[in-house]
């Protein structure tokens, strides 16, 4: 019979243990290839056709939530309903926002330029895109946002001693 192997103190433990009878994730049976950073990146823009059909979907979705919270009554559904509205409407929005950034880029695709300076000429053709009132709306926001940052930033005042 052998005598167990002697080891340092100093050596550190591994922090994962192997534990018998139980099998780790890694070693799975079937590894799903959209995931595998083997293949390369996911092109977004390709999905984002293939599965183009879901916006339908999506659109009568919302549109059955908001027949659902116009006959509820219970206010904790209303509430529940009403978030799910908000984050369809949210989702819908960033979509139809990123559609129009890729086409506005795909005008751009022949020209080098910095990243920068895409990201200038796509506020632009957002801009042009709105209405006044819509442009007034969003310069109003982001005022208010960067006085807020900036507020974050001043230092607390100190209360005032008599």
């Amino acid at each position: 019979m052998k005598a167990p192997s002697e080891q340092s103190t100093k050596k550190p433990v591994s922090r994962i243990r192997s534990v018998p009878g139980i099998v780790p994730k890694s070693a799975s049976l079937y590894q799903d290839p959209r995931f595998d950073t083997a293949l390369g990146k996911a092109d977004m823009q390709k999905a984002r056709r293939n599965y183009q059909f879901l916006d339908g979907y999506r659109e009568s979705e919302l549109s059955t939530l908001k027949q659902q919270l116009k006959n509820t009554k219970d206010n904790e559904e209303r509430h529940m309903i009403s978030k799910a509205i908000q984050s369809q409407k949210s989702r819908l929005e960033t979509l139809k926002k990123r559609d129009e950034e890729t086409e506005i880029l795909s005008k751009l695709k022949n020209k080098k330029m910095s990243r920068s300076k895409k990201r200038e000429f796509v506020l632009k053709e957002r801009f042009s895109r709105m209405s006044s009132k819509e442009v007034a709306r969003t310069m109003e926001k982001r005022r208010r946002k960067v006085a807020q940052k900036q507020k974050k930033l001043l230092p607390e005042r100190r209360p005032e001693q008599e």
